[in-house]
């Protein structure tokens, strides 16, 4: 299973603010109450591009039950959350959806060195001439 410390995940990043400890570890990252387990960072979305039926109005709703699940931190936009349980550790980032790409980039890893690239390996035979 991947674990990454926080620090780690906001070493290339500028947090508006960070309250709580940078030094836990995240055990995985999701955007859906449903799926957070102990260990896990919450991202707290309201410009959800990709919304899921059962997040209705949007996921920062649901954040209160993402922590009672286990979720150790919460990433979302500046003045967004004000009550905590304790032991949560609460990620100011703005604009949020950008930087969501960036933190799960981090904690998989790059996928695009593992890319290859579609098409033939054979030169490109002659295109037909043009016919008017």
């Amino acid at each position: 299973m991947t674990s990454v410390l926080l620090s780690k995940l906001l070493a290339s990043l500028e947090p508006a603010a960070c309250i709580g400890p940078t030094d836990i570890e995240i055990q995985g990252l999701t955007w859906d109450y449903t799926q957070v387990r102990p260990g896990w960072a919450y991202f707290c979305l309201e410009k959800e591009e990709f919304q899921e039926v059962h997040l209705k109005p949007h996921s920062l709703h649901y954040a209160k039950q993402a922590m009672e699940q286990g979720a150790i931190c919460l990433f979302a936009e500046p003045g967004k959350l004000r009550d905590l349980a304790p032991g949560v550790t609460l990620v100011e980032l703005s604009p949020l959806n950008q930087t969501m790409a960036l933190i799960i980039k981090d904690f998989f890893g790059d996928p695009l060195p593992r890319c290859g690239l579609l098409g033939s390996r054979e030169p490109m035979a002659k295109p037909p001439p043009a016919s008017y």
